[in-house]
């Protein structure tokens, strides 16, 4: 167990961009450009199986996902997202290598479109920063929130100061125009009206990239979760990063993700196959703002 959990700390930056795959089809309570917004939390569960777990699937994390809107003097606006991941209680991991991770992005529905987005990291060491978009510029500001200083920007973002402040007018682009981070990137992929074969490219910055994205849709699928059967898409999600000459490189492991095959999107599963076994998430609670016909059986 001790080799599981040094695997977790090296793979961490891997498993934690699965991880907000994952979560970002959670928003199933997300309305749509247009109309209003929805309070909504949801929970998810984090399985491994593999060499290390002799065969069985164990749990080793629990991730949570709030998203609720900003609200707004203006007539431009946008949500806020939260996502939680955190190992404390499951006492095998917590033990060797505990974790909390905290992300939250700021976008504007209408198109998704990503205004800043802002992570948190708590292992043995902390780090807490804040990242804007500058989507004109084609540039990205880093902004270190560890000892809490530099403030200002992070408060205008959460008190619906800074749309109005910096200007910004709603607009809408195609998925492969516009700048994302992986959350808004994936929320606006939810509004797509997908098809088998469909094959859809984004660009996504991390707090230190540029990555570019393929998105495919593989198949038609059913699966099962919480003894239901749940009409579903497979997507596979690859991404590229470049080095200082321009060469290509993959940036993680592709990720699979299943959602509902119906007008909510529902993310249902996700899975990253590595090869000392399987990271899989599944949602264990859509909680009372949840869709009916995402808590219904099929």
């Amino acid at each position: 167990m001790a080799k599981f959990i040094k695997l977790i700390r090296i793979q961490g930056p891997i498993l934690r961009t699965s991880l907000v795959f994952v979560m970002a089809f959670a928003l199933s309570a997300l309305a749509v450009a247009g109309e209003g917004f929805e309070h909504g939390k949801w929970r998810y569960l984090v399985k491994y199986q593999g060499v290390f777990s002799a065969g069985s699937e164990i749990s080793i994390a629990d991730l949570s996902w709030e998203t609720m809107p900003v609200e707004l003097d203006s007539q431009v606006d946008y949500l806020q997202s939260r996502l939680f991941i955190s190992s404390e209680k499951h006492a095998f991991v917590e033990n060797l290598y505990p974790f909390r991770y905290q992300i939250d992005s700021w976008f504007m529905p209408e198109s998704a479109a990503c205004l800043a987005f802002k992570g948190y990291k708590q292992t043995k060491k902390t780090k807490h920063y804040l990242a804007v978009i500058d989507e004109e510029k084609d540039a990205l500001e880093r902004i270190d929130l560890t000892e809490n200083n530099n403030v200002s920007v992070l408060e205008s973002l959460e008190f619906g100061d800074y749309v109005r402040e910096q200007g910004i007018d709603s607009y809408d682009f195609p998925i492969s125009a516009g700048t994302f981070d992986r959350i808004s990137m994936l929320q606006r992929l939810r509004s797509e009206n997908l098809k088998v074969g469909d094959d859809l490219t984004a660009w996504v910055r991390t707090k230190d990239k540029k990555l570019r994205y393929r998105i495919r849709v593989e198949k038609e699928d059913v699966i099962e979760l919480a003894g239901s059967h749940w009409p579903s898409w497979k997507l596979r999600l690859d991404a590229v990063k470049f080095n200082e000459e321009g060469r290509e490189r993959p940036s993680h492991r592709s990720v699979f993700l299943w959602l509902s095959r119906d007008s909510s999107k529902v993310f249902l599963k996700a899975l990253v196959r590595h090869t000392i076994g399987d990271f899989s998430v599944q949602l264990v609670d859509a909680g009372h703002s949840g869709p009916k016909e995402v808590l219904a059986s099929k």
